[in-house]
C-alpha cells in the first residue's frame, strides 16, 4: 500500500518537524574534493546538449578603472573672499581650502565607501543569473550593529511589480542566520516588524549564510514604487520563532535585490534543473523521455495552470559516485551539515542557471522519524543562486519508484503532480495555509484556515476537509489555489 506522506518546506521554526528545523543555509560549495560524474541533458529541438558552465566566482575585473589623473584629483576653482576693505580682490583675496574625503573607483574587498556613494563594495560580490527582464540591484555590504538599526535605501520604479532580496554573510565568516529584520514601504507601512516576524505582514526566511524576502507575498495591498527601506538581521539564533525578538549580533550582510517588472496576466513558465541522485528514479539518459516523467510534467502543468503557469524548459544533471551512494537517502534534514543542506550545495553543478534545482532521491527521513514528501530550501527560493544550503527542492521518490514496479504511470502523475507543484509554490513564496501542529497560517486574506489540531497536536486533513483542499495545506488533499496565492507565485523571478 502506499504510504502517505506529508509535505514539507524549509521551516521557520528551530526544531519544528515540517523540515528539521534551523534554516541552515550558506553560500558557497565549501570543502567538496572531487566532482562526482555529471552527465548534462535537455530535451528539444537541439536534442542532446553537453554544457556545463564554470562556476560563478570569478573576480570583479577593475582594471579598466584607470586612476583620475592628479590634475584631476585637486579641488575646484576656489571661492574668492571679499575684498578686504580698503582693498582690491588681486591683493586681498585668498584660495579657500576643502578639506574632506576624496571619492575613487571602488575598491572590492576593504569593506569602505570609496566611491562616497553610501554604498559599501557594491559590484563585489559575484550576482545571480538574472532572468531575462529582471534587474539586479547591488547595495553591497551593511555593517549590521549589535541591537540592528543599519537600514539600506532602495529606489523602486514605477515599472516594477515585486521584488526579491537575497542576502548572504562572507564566505570567510562562522555561519550565522541572516535575514530581512525590518522592512518600510515608501508610504512608511512596516512591513516586517523585528518585533513581531512571524506576524508581520510580509513574513521571511531565515537561514544560515543566505535569507530571502519576496516583496509582496500577501494580497490585498498595491505594490509601491519609492524608496523602499530594507534592514538586515544577523545572529546566531533563528529569529522566526515565537517569542521575544532574537538579538542581532554585529557582521557583516550583503543586500541586493531583484527588481521584476509587473508581468499581467501572460503566461509564465518556470524552468527546472532536475538531478536524480544515484540514478532514481531514473537517470537522465531515460528520465525526461520516459512515459512516467512525462505523465507528471502533464500533470504538474495541470496543476499549475490555474496560476497561468506551466513547467518550462528542464535540463536533467546526474548525481552519481560517491555522492550518489551519500545522498540517494537523506536522513537528516536538520542544520547546515545535514544531508538535505549538503545535497543543495550540488546545484552549483548547474551553474549557471536561471532554473529551480530539483532533485530526485530515494528517501528523506527527518530527525523526528517523519517521512515528507518534499522539502524546499526556503519560502521564495534565492533565484539565480546556485550552490547555496538553500538551492533547490528535495523530492522523495520512493513511491514513484514503487509504483513503477506494476506501471502505474497514472498513480505516479497523480501524486507528484500535486508534491512538485506543492514544492514549487513554496519556492515561489507561498507559505502553508494551515502547518502540521495548527499554531501557524500564511498571510493570504482568502485562504482556508484551520486551528484545531486534535488531542494528538497534529492537523489531519479530517480536521480541516475545506482547507486541506488547498494544494498549500501541510497534507494535501486537493490542487487548489486561492486567487491570493495565484497572485504572489507570479511575482518570484523563476516565473519567466
Amino acid at each position: 500500500m502506499q504510504k502517505r506522506r506529508w509535505l514539507g518546506w524549509a521551516v521557520l521554526l528551530a526544531g519544528c518537524s515540517d523540515a528539521g528545523g534551523g534554516e541552515a543555509f550558506g553560500p558557497s560549495l565549501g570543502g567538496i574534493a572531487s566532482r562526482p560524474p555529471l552527465d548534462v541533458w535537455t530535451v528539444g529541438d537541439a536534442g542532446v546538449l553537453w554544457d556545463v558552465a564554470a562556476g560563478l566566482d570569478a573576480a570583479v575585473d577593475t582594471s579598466d578603472l584607470a586612476a583620475p589623473a592628479d590634475d584631476d584629483v585637486g579641488l575646484d576653482v576656489p571661492p574668492q573672499l571679499p575684498d578686504a576693505p580698503g582693498g582690491d580682490a588681486d591683493t586681498a583675496s585668498e584660495t579657500a581650502i576643502v578639506d574632506g574625503p576624496i571619492a575613487k573607483p571602488e575598491s572590492c574587498g576593504n569593506l569602505l565607501d570609496d566611491d562616497l556613494d553610501g554604498l559599501v563594495d557594491e559590484g563585489c560580490v559575484a550576482p545571480p543569473d538574472v532572468p531575462a527582464g529582471d534587474v539586479w540591484s547591488d547595495l553591497g555590504w551593511v555593517q549590521v550593529p549589535a541591537g540592528g538599526g543599519a537600514g539600506r535605501p532602495l529606489q523602486v520604479p514605477e515599472w516594477a511589480g515585486s521584488f526579491l532580496v537575497l542576502l548572504r554573510q562572507k564566505d570567510s565568516d562562522p555561519l550565522r542566520h541572516v535575514w530581512v529584520r525590518k522592512l518600510v514601504a515608501p508610504s512608511g507601512a512596516v512591513l516586517v516588524d523585528p518585533a513581531t516576524p512571524l506576524a508581520s505582514k510580509n513574513r521571511g526566511s531565515s537561514g544560515f549564510g543566505i535569507g530571502t524576502l519576496l516583496v509582496q507575498n500577501f494580497d490585498g495591498a498595491a505594490f509601491e514604487p519609492g524608496t523602499w527601506t530594507i534592514e538586515p538581521g544577523r545572529a546566531l539564533d533563528p529569529p522566526m520563532v515565537p517569542g521575544p525578538p532574537v538579538p542581532t549580533s554585529p557582521g557583516w550582510v550583503h543586500l541586493g535585490v531583484l527588481l521584476r517588472p509587473q508581468v499581467g496576466s501572460a503566461k509564465l513558465t518556470i524552468p527546472l534543473d532536475i538531478y536524480p541522485v544515484a540514478g532514481v528514479p531514473l537517470p537522465c539518459a531515460t528520465l525526461l523521455t520516459s512515459p512516467a516523467w512525462l505523465a507528471v510534467r502533464a500533470q504538474a502543468n495541470a496543476t499549475l495552470e490555474q496560476a497561468s503557469l506551466g513547467v518550462g524548459d528542464v535540463r536533467c544533471f546526474d548525481i552519481g559516485g560517491s555522492d550518489g551512494d551519500t545522498f540517494k537517502y537523506i536522513d537528516s534534514v536538520a542544520g547546515s551539515d545535514s544531508e538535505l543542506r549538503q545535497l543543495m550545495l550540488r546545484s552549483k553543478l548547474g551553474a549557471p542557471s536561471t532554473a529551480v534545482p530539483v532533485f530526485f532521491v530515494l528517501g528523506i527521513s527527518a530527525e523526528d522519524g517523519s517521512e515528507p514528501a518534499g522539502v524546499s530550501g526556503t519560502i521564495a527560493g534565492p533565484a539565480g543562486l546556485m550552490g547555496t544550503h538553500a538551492s533547490g527542492i528535495v523530492i522523495n521518490t520512493q513511491d514513484w519508484v514503487d509504483l513503477a514496479t506494476s506501471g502505474a504511470v497514472a498513480k505516479i502523475a497523480e501524486t507528484y503532480g500535486m508534491v512538485i507543484p506543492h514544492e514549487l509554490c513554496h519556492w515561489l513564496g507561498v507559505n502553508h495555509t494551515s502547518e502540521r501542529d495548527a499554531s501557524l497560517h500564511d498571510l493570504i486574506s482568502d485562504t482556508p484556515q484551520c486551528t484545531n489540531a486534535g488531542t494528538d497536536g497534529i492537523l489531519e486533513p479530517s480536521e480541516c476537509s475545506e482547507g486541506a483542499q488547498n494544494l498549500m495545506f501541510w497534507m494535501p488533499l486537493g490542487t487548489s489555489l486561492s486567487a491570493g496565492q495565484k497572485a504572489v507565485v507570479r511575482r518570484h523571478p523563476n516565473g519567466q
